[in-house]
């Protein structure tokens, strides 16, 4: 199954074109050394002042007249498990420019002499013909278990060398790196350091109150304990107060303890003296509390007020003191001098 991280790559390379499904030519735009420069044409080529070559692609680089052995060597800048290596040999004249070529890999070394020295054999040429590519997957030297380096040098025993490309393939970036040859860090807020190896998505989350692919953006100073969905920004919960998915809406002031239903604003309870989904209506005739759904007095009425069902919607003014049944409004000591109706409902005449 392919994902936006594991696709097919098309690599413009020396006016080639190699499609690999899910590696990474690490050596692309690597620094590169060689023993010895060729004395002729080397325009073609670019190299500074301390023998480091940058392959520039179209031509062949030519090592010759060295001691012993040619080398030619690239940094990768850190150390790869390597899945391939792809030398391409100059076959224009006819000359087996590779046959008998070696690998060698190191880790710890550099690209020069000292290093070459102390590198260890991995790979060793017996082709019987050459080869317009040379591929090596693996190592058939018995000191060097695995293509594992960061320092690749590739080697032959005879007066020239000459490579017109190579290129390194691993099929994994490193932790913490990814890019087509997996030179570009991840950014640096993702979750251990773990990123999507073609584009750099932080494919693990993000580290603290960010969100977003790259954990570029912040969640809101309104989520609770700062955090959100990693990739949309919605907060994981809202802090007392706020609702919406990115706890944008303030929540009733009526609310009691400032609590509301996260997506829709309802109160979760309401303050004393108040009703409704948003605590927006009064009760002012109750005793206390009201019912949050209608309004009914939770703990009776208000002195001077009576109703059916405990809405305390009717008054009883013309009490003695003490007030009235909440259920009809008789009065509890009778009623004031001159009314004279049963239940005090009206003023005197």
């Amino acid at each position: 199954m392919l994902t936006i991280d594991r696709v097919f790559i098309c690599l413009l390379i020396s006016s080639h074109i190699y499609c690999i499904l899910g590696s990474f030519n690490v050596a692309l735009n690597k620094p590169t050394w060689q023993s010895s420069t060729y004395a002729g044409d080397v325009s073609s080529r670019a190299v500074d002042g301390n023998n480091n070559q940058y392959y520039s692609g179209g031509s062949c680089a030519i090592t010759q007249n060295h001691i012993n052995y040619n080398w030619w060597c690239v940094d990768l800048k850190q150390s790869f498990d390597i899945s391939s290596v792809k030398i391409f040999n100059r076959a224009d004249d006819g000359i087996n420019w590779m046959k008998g070529f070696e690998v060698r890999l190191s880790s710890t070394s550099h690209c020069g002499e000292a290093g070459f020295t102390s590198a260890s054999p991995c790979y060793k040429d017996h082709t019987s013909t050459a080869q317009s590519v040379y591929t090596v997957n693996r190592c058939n030297q018995p000191s060097v278990p695995s293509l594992s380096a960061r320092f690749v040098f590739v080697s032959i025993q005879r007066e020239y060398l000459s490579i017109c490309e190579l290129q390194i393939f691993t099929e994994n970036c490193p932790d913490g790196f990814y890019g087509t040859n997996c030179n570009i860090r991840c950014p640096a807020n993702c979750t251990n350091n773990i990123c999507g190896k073609m584009i750099g998505s932080c494919s693990n989350g993000c580290q603290g109150d960010l969100y977003g692919s790259r954990c570029e953006f912040a969640c809101s100073t309104r989520c609770k304990n700062g955090k959100c969905n990693a990739r949309t920004g919605t907060c994981t919960g809202c802090k007392d107060g706020s609702y919406g998915d990115v706890c944008e809406f303030a929540c009733s002031t009526n609310c009691q303890d400032d609590k509301c239903d996260r997506k829709t604003g309802k109160c979760t309870g309401c303050k004393d003296g108040y009703y409704g989904d948003l605590c927006e209506e009064s009760c002012p005739t109750c005793n206390g509390s009201c019912r949050q759904l209608d309004g009914v007095c939770l703990t009776g009425c208000k002195d001077g007020y009576w109703g059916c069902n405990g809405l305390c919607l009717q008054t009883c003014s013309y009490c003695n003191t003490g007030g009235c049944r909440i259920e009809d409004g008789v009065c509890h000591n009778g009623c004031q001098v001159g009314v004279n109706n049963t239940k005090c409902f009206n003023s005197p005449t």
